[in-house]
C-alpha cells in the first residue's frame, strides 16, 4: 500500500509543477523535454545490467513500441501542461483521471471482453461529471481551452491502450528498459519539435523544473509498477491511484493555488470520482 500511496503523490506533484510553472517565462516544452532526458537517461542506466538478458529480437521489439509511446507521452504532457494553464489544476485533473473510459471501450470493442453492468454505470457517472466540471461560470468558454481539455482525454486515454497493449507480455527485464526507452524517445520527439527554429539554450530555471519533472514522473511510473506486483488485484490499484490523484488535487488546487470551486465542479468531482470507485471496485 506504501507504493501505491506514493504513486498517487508522484502522480499529483506532475500537475502541481506544471501550474507553478504557468505564468513563468519558462518553455514548457523545454521543460518536458529535459523532463524525459532525464527519465529516460535514469531508466537506461538503471536497465544497462538487463540488456543482456535480453534476445536482440527482443530488443528490437521494444525499441518499435518505445518510439510509438514515446511520441503520444510527449504530446500527452504538452497538452496536460497546455490545459493546466488555461483550464486550471483540478479540471485538467478530472479530465485526464477520466481517460481510463478509452482503454475501457478499447477492452469491451476491439479485445472482446464482457460488459459489466456496474462498470458501464461507473462511466456513465464519469462522462457526467467531466462534462459538469468543464462549465465554468466565472469565465467565457473559449475553443481553445475546451480543445485543451478534449486533447488530455484523447491522447492520455490512447497512452494507456498502447501500455496496456505493450506490456502483456513483458517481463520485468523487458519492462524496465521500455520505460527508459520510452522516456527517451518522448526527448526525441520534443527535440524534433522544437529544435527546427535553433539550437535549444535553456535557462537556469527551465533545468530545474525539468529534472524535478522527470524524477517526480520516473518515481510515478516505478512505484506503480511495485504497487502493481504487490497488490494482487489490479483494479484496486488503479481505482486507489486515480481516485487519489483526484481527492488529492480537488484539495490542493482551492487551498493553494486558490481555484474556484463552482457547485457544478463540485457536483462533478462527486460523480467522477463515484465512478471511477465503481468502475474499479466492481472488478
Amino acid at each position: 500500500m506504501l507504493f501505491l500511496i506514493l504513486s498517487v503523490i508522484f502522480n499529483s506533484l506532475l500537475l502541481i509543477v506544471f501550474k507553478k510553472i504557468t505564468g513563468t517565462q519558462n518553455d514548457l516544452r523545454r521543460v518536458i523535454l529535459f523532463n524525459y532526458l532525464i527519465g529516460g537517461t535514469a531508466g537506461i542506466l538503471l536497465a544497462y545490467s538487463l540488456w543482456h538478458k535480453l534476445k536482440f529480437e527482443e530488443i528490437e521489439e521494444l525499441l518499435l513500441k518505445a518510439i510509438s509511446l514515446g511520441l503520444f507521452l510527449y504530446l500527452g504532457f504538452l497538452t496536460t501542461g497546455w490545459s493546466v494553464a488555461s483550464n486550471g489544476l483540478l479540471i485538467t485533473s478530472t479530465f485526464l483521471m477520466s481517460s481510463f473510459i478509452i482503454p475501457a471501450i478499447y477492452s469491451w470493442t476491439i479485445s472482446g471482453e464482457s460488459i459489466a453492468l456496474w462498470k458501464v454505470a461507473g462511466v456513465l457517472l464519469v462522462l457526467t461529471g467531466i462534462n459538469l466540471t468543464a462549465i465554468k461560470r466565472d469565465t467565457p468558454q473559449r475553443i481553445s481551452s475546451n480543445l485543451a481539455l478534449l486533447l488530455v482525454f484523447l491522447i492520455n486515454g490512447v497512452i494507456q491502450v498502447l501500455f496496456m497493449e505493450f506490456t502483456k507480455v513483458m517481463n520485468e527485464y523487458s519492462f524496465s528498459l521500455f520505460t527508459g526507452l520510452t522516456f527517451m524517445f518522448a526527448a526525441v520527439t520534443g527535440s524534433i519539435t522544437i529544435t527546427w527554429r535553433g539550437i535549444i539554450l535553456y535557462r537556469f530555471s527551465e533545468m530545474k523544473w525539468g529534472i524535478f519533472l522527470g524524477i517526480a514522473n520516473y518515481l510515478s511510473i516505478l512505484f506503480l509498477i511495485k504497487a502493481l506486483s504487490t497488490i494482487p488485484h489490479r483494479s484496486i490499484v488503479f481505482g486507489f491511484l486515480y481516485g487519489g490523484i483526484l481527492l488529492l488535487t480537488s484539495i490542493i488546487s482551492p487551498t493553494l493555488f486558490k481555484e474556484k470551486l463552482h457547485y457544478t465542479t463540485i457536483a462533478g468531482l462527486i460523480f467522477t470520482f463515484a465512478g471511477i470507485c465503481i468502475f474499479y471496485i466492481s472488478g
